[in-house]
This record gives structure tokens, C-alpha cells and sequence, in this order.
């Protein structure tokens, strides 16, 4: 017995091979697939009504049939994202969270899914101190748009708080344990506690940057690392293992940096 080949294009739309037909409040009826087994126990019963027209439920079929993911904009997340609710759906692929997280949280605000704006707020940390432009905000209060700024600023501060230094250029209580003392130490020194000097200002441009752009990669970027580096590149014993020793400190670093910022919790009001 040969198998039918499988329809390869939208084939919820296909009226030959649908038992169940769900018609839009504008006319449209989208069919779904149903086995031909039960194609005769579906009665023909009272249509319902439905008031937000074609276009969601239209866009929110591909995902149901599990086909190849539609292409969709950013315009039509709001549309998606309020079918998706109205029909409990769990979740809607989030493309757009890396590319535009800014209107992501916004949505995520407006529609009630707290999970996706901590998620996209904790995307924006990388990116510019000032909010950028997304048409999106108008589906938002200002209260919403505070309590992003004012993670930001808290996130800010604990990120910065991993890598102060103190006023007598003493580190931070959590690496007097921590391997990166044995790595970074004084060229010489018998005693951990004899930090680099470059790396003593490396953390104190690491600590600035972070409380403006709490962004963890911060502590291995090369524009922070590299003073580290050459300043160690004219002693024959150091040249050869600070590259290695500066990175693996600075992976550390941007661990518990990570760490202190996973802990600060994002209010989330539309």
C-alpha cells in the first residue's frame, strides 16, 4: 500500500486533506490536518465567533503544524503574542530577543509574560546606556520603561561591586580565595597578596565601565586586558604565561560578575 506524499506547502490550508475548519471572523478558513480516520466523527456544530480577524490566527498556524518556522517581523509579535495568549499557547519562538531586545521587552511588558522582559532586559545590559528607539514603547507605560533603566542601574552596581578595589588597593573579600591572586600577583612576590599594579587599574576600569554597561564580557575584552598584558611583555619571566594567566583571572572575574548580576531582580509593570 503506498503512503501520499506529504504536502509541502502550508497544508493546513489545503481543504482536501482538512476534517477540522476554523474560519476567521473575516471569512477565511484555514484548514488543519486531521486523520482521514476521524473525518467522519467531527459533527458540523455552531460556528464561534472570533473578533481579531485573519492575520494572527493566520500567523499562529505554522507554529502549531510544526513545519518550517514562517518568517515573521517584529510588527507582527504583538499581533502573535495575543493569539498566542488567547489560545494558551506556551510559548512563540523569540528571534527578535538578541536583534531588537528593546521592543521585546516592551511586548513582554504589555502582554503580561514576565519571564521573556526579564529575559530581553538582561539583553539590553550590553547595549547602550540610553535607551534605543523602538516603536514599541507606545504599547508601554513610563513606568515600564523606569523599572528597565532602574535594573540597569542596579545591575550596575553590583556588577561593579565584584571588582572594587579598596582605598588602600586592597581586592575584593571573594578573591583573597580565589586563584586569580596566584596568577596576577607581583612579579617576585612570595606574598598573594601582592597584586600587578596593572591589573589593580585594570579592575578599576573594569568597576567604571560596569556601572555604566553591566555587561559581564566586559572583564575579558581586549581593550581592558590589553595594558595587563603589555605591561608584563619586558620581564623574561612573565612574557612568556601572561596572556594565559590574564585570561583565566579574567574569566573568573566575568563569572562572578555574571553571577552578582543574575541575582538582581527586573520589576515588571506594562
Amino acid at each position: 500500500m503506498s503512503v501520499p506524499a506529504a504536502p509541502q506547502h502550508q497544508p493546513y490550508r489545503d481543504s482536501a486533506i482538512g476534517d477540522v475548519i476554523i474560519r476567521t471572523s473575516d471569512g477565511v478558513c484555514p484548514v488543519i490536518d486531521a486523520s482521514p480516520v476521524f473525518a467522519d466523527m467531527f459533527a458540523l456544530g455552531r460556528e464561534a465567533a472570533a473578533a481579531d480577524g485573519e492575520k494572527p490566527d493566520i500567523a499562529l498556524l505554522p507554529f502549531c503544524h510544526l513545519a518550517e518556522e514562517p518568517p515573521i517581523t517584529l510588527d507582527d509579535i504583538s499581533l502573535l503574542l495575543e493569539a498566542g495568549r488567547k489560545y494558551r499557547m506556551v510559548a512563540v519562538t523569540w528571534q527578535f530577543l538578541y536583534e531588537k531586545p528593546f521592543a521585546v521587552y516592551t511586548l513582554a511588558c504589555m502582554t503580561g509574560v514576565p519571564r521573556v522582559a526579564a529575559l530581553a532586559a538582561r539583553r539590553t545590559l550590553a547595549g547602550p546606556l540610553y535607551l534605543e528607539y523602538a516603536k514599541e514603547y507606545r504599547y508601554v507605560s513610563g513606568l515600564a520603561l523606569y523599572n528597565l533603566l532602574d535594573f540597569r542601574r542596579r545591575c550596575g552596581i553590583a556588577a561593579a561591586d565584584v571588582v572594587s578595589i579598596t582605598s588602600s588597593n586592597q581586592v575584593p573579600a571573594w578573591m583573597q580565595s580565589s586563584p586569580v591572586l596566584l596568577d596576577m600577583k607581583t612579579c617576585g612576590s612570595v606574598y598573594f597578596r601582592d597584586v600587578r599594579g596593572s591589573f589593580v587599574a585594570y579592575m578599576e576600569r573594569l568597576h567604571d565601565a560596569l556601572k555604566l554597561c553591566p555587561d559581564s564580557s566586559l572583564a575579558s575584552s581586549t581593550k581592558m586586558l590589553s595594558p595587563v598584558i603589555t605591561s608584563a611583555l619586558g620581564c623574561k619571566s612573565c612574557a612568556s604565561k601572561i596572556f594565559d594567566d590574564t585570561m583565566r583571572s579574567a574569566k573568573v572575574l566575568e563569572s562572578k560578575i555574571a553571577e552578582a548580576i543574575g541575582k538582581v531582580e527586573l520589576i515588571v509593570q506594562a
